[in-house]
């Protein structure tokens, strides 16, 4: 499979399956299909999250979905898309930025206010942006609430939430980010005559202003979309892997902000400290990163960058981005309130640091700065992407603009299906259990025959910490030896049928003796019951007997 042959929904083979010789196609579409059978070797699922879901790209960078929240965004004339006053005209066919002809010209016929008006509705923290030109008349003006002001001869803005970014040819892209529901451009002529050129307005969610979509009667998307498949880059990989996740939340109201209701400072004692939005390029590769510079005096004291929205306390990981603004690396804390800490040593490049444990009610997750021994009282840093979710262990970024998101899962059914039946085969697990759950036991995966009765367990038993296969239809008796599970380690266990004998491997090695089949055993369906102290990261089906050797190798 190659990242190109994606869409909402379907990942393709790159081998065209279908054809005369192989696989008869009368529909003539050579896709796999005749009509009458399902299409081969594709991958479909759904997730249905909207644009909540994130990967790695091709080039190391964070990839959101993104969309363009206003309608009509270069048909500032059509009255379905803006709301229009008098006192100007609109001309299109312009030359534009790129030297085609998409630019405005935006004409005052009397004294005071040119204003247009484009409601979109959307809550939270948003970027709108336009393209600008000076005419004859060289400030433009953008209201969200606030005004800022753009010099379009000079360069200077007037808003510190605002930013100009010369594109040539004597264009600008004039942005500002702020909570509003509506994009209002105006300027102030002060004589009939007076003009400047506009081109290709855009409202989104985030503190920057991305790629411009162009949109018509409806909003437009890019990036990430609904339910694309995710395929992930993560670590440098030159070959991705398809990202499959569980649904999970980020319960930070503001991934990417400091600022009233957002990200906020904690310290004892008194501090020097500062804090500055959109600073740095972040891991998405746009310049959204927070700065974060403390400098402490007092022996005891510390300064903390936090969300201080409340997560119901129980196990939580924090995770976040990081980065040293100088050569020095700094050693900091990640912690929840009531819970223990997390050293971490803050390098000049980029790196996700990660955090799982019990958390109070209150929470207050984030980084810390600590005139503690051992730790630096004094940083420069960068942070982005602040994440909070329940469970013990990260998922992939979710960003947040206002409100928690959910990320939905790709695949939640508790029952995988028919896995072909028969006598032979083997299954993989690979499972972590966590150190603060020691109560709980019980199984966490079985393989059921296609009458529903229960054949074989994956089973926890809670005081001795381990795990084992067992026999349901034969008093449970266990197959193969125990499997020992230190907290919060991998685990990954083979059980293998040739149809007369199981044999059991767990991380690299057999587990026990032959275990004789007492009862039928049917490879019908596997359900994962999810629940307990354990967390389930992968499982896989063969419909044949793996050899020692391969098990051996899977289980490493």
């Amino acid at each position: 499979m190659v990242p190109s042959l994606v869409k909402d929904g379907r990942l393709d083979t790159v081998k065209p399956l279908g054809n005369s010789i192989i696989h008869p196609d009368a529909t003539g579409n050579n896709d796999g299909t005749d009509g009458s059978t399902p299409a081969e070797g594709n991958f479909t699922f759904s997730r249905g999250s909207n644009l909540a879901a994130t990967r790695v790209d091709v080039n190391g960078l964070i990839e959101k979905g993104r969309e363009n929240l206003l309608t009509y965004s270069n048909e500032f004339d059509n009255t379905s898309g803006w709301t229009q006053y008098s006192g100007y005209t609109l001309t299109s066919g312009q030359t534009d930025k790129d030297g085609g002809t998409n630019a405005w010209k935006w004409e005052s016929t009397q004294s005071g206010t040119a204003q247009i008006n484009n409601v979109h509705n959307q809550t939270g923290m948003l970027t709108h942006s336009i393209y600008a030109k000076a005419g004859n008349f060289d400030v433009l003006k953008i209201w969200i609430g606030v005004t800022a002001e753009f010099n379009l001869s000079t360069g200077v803005v007037s808003h510190s939430k605002s930013k100009m970014t010369d594109v040539g040819n004597g264009w600008w892209r004039c942005e500002i980010f702020s909570p509003y529901t509506r994009f209002n451009p105006f300027f102030a002529p002060t004589a009939s005559g007076q003009y400047l050129y506009i081109q290709d307005a855009q409202a989104e969610q985030g503190l920057v202003a991305t790629d411009y979509i162009e949109t018509g009667a409806s909003t437009a998307q890019a990036g990430i979309l609904e339910d694309l498949p995710r395929l992930d880059y993560s670590g440098g990989a030159s070959c991705p892997s398809l990202l499959l996740e569980p649904q999970r939340s980020n319960k930070f109201l503001f991934s990417e902000y400091y600022g009233s209701g957002a990200l906020g400072i904690y310290q004892t004692g008194t501090n020097t400290h500062s804090v500055t939005n959109n600073y740095a390029v972040s891991p998405e590769g746009v310049q959204n990163a927070i700065r974060f510079v403390a400098d402490i005096t007092s022996v005891g004291d510390r300064v903390v960058l936090r969300d201080g929205v409340s997560c119901g306390g129980g196990n939580h990981t924090l995770t976040f981005y990081a980065k040293s603004n100088t050569s020095d690396t700094y050693t900091m804390k990640m912690h929840f309130d009531g819970s223990g800490k997390k050293q971490i040593e803050v390098t000049p490049e980029w790196q996700r640091f990660e955090y799982g444990e019990s958390a109070n009610a209150t929470c207050n997750a984030g980084i810390e700065c600590s005139s503690a021994s051992g730790y630096s009282p004094s940083v420069d840093i960068s942070v982005y992407g602040f994440q909070l979710e329940e469970n013990l262990y990260p998922t992939s970024y979710i960003p947040t603009y206002g409100s928690a998101v959910t990320r939905s899962a790709e695949s939640q059914a508790t029952d995988y299906g028919v896995l072909g039946g028969g006598q032979v085969g083997s299954i993989f697990v690979e499972f972590e259990r966590f150190a603060i759950d020691t109560s709980w036991t019980g199984a966490f995966t079985q393989l059921v025959s296609s009458g529903g009765s229960e054949e074989i367990r994956l089973h926890f038993d809670a005081p001795s910490a381990q795990v084992r296969w067992r026999d349901a239809n034969n008093s449970y008796s266990d197959i193969g030896g125990s499997i020992s599970t230190p907290s919060n380690s991998r685990i990954k266990t083979i059980l293998t049928s040739d149809g007369n004998t199981i044999k059991v491997f767990a991380n690299g090695s057999k587990i026990g003796n032959d275990y004789t089949i007492v009862n039928p055993l049917e490879f019908d369906k596997l359900v994962n019951l999810q629940r307990g102290a354990m967390n389930l990261y992968s499982e896989m089906y063969f419909p044949t007997a793996l050899t020692d050797s391969e098990c051996i190798a899977l289980t490493s």
